[in-house]
C-alpha cells in the first residue's frame, strides 16, 4: 500500500476551532514590531511598537 493510501485510511484530526477576536491596540500588542500606517492611509514602515505608539500619541 502506497504512503497516500495509508494517509487515507487514518482518521483525520480534529480541527480546532479559530477564534477570531477584536484587533489588539496600543498596550495588547504582543510582538515586537508592527506595521505602520500614517494618520492620511500611508505607509509608514514596520517599526518597534514602543516608536509606533509614541508616533500615534504625537499625531
Amino acid at each position: 500500500m502506497s504512503p497516500a493510501h495509508r494517509r487515507a485510511l487514518w482518521p483525520s484530526r480534529p480541527t480546532k476551532e479559530l477564534r477570531i477576536s477584536d484587533p489588539r491596540t496600543n498596550d495588547r500588542i504582543r510582538v515586537p514590531e508592527v506595521r505602520l500606517v500614517g494618520p492620511n492611509g500611508e505607509q509608514v514602515g514596520v517599526v518597534r511598537i514602543e516608536d509606533a505608539i509614541r508616533l500615534a500619541q504625537e499625531a
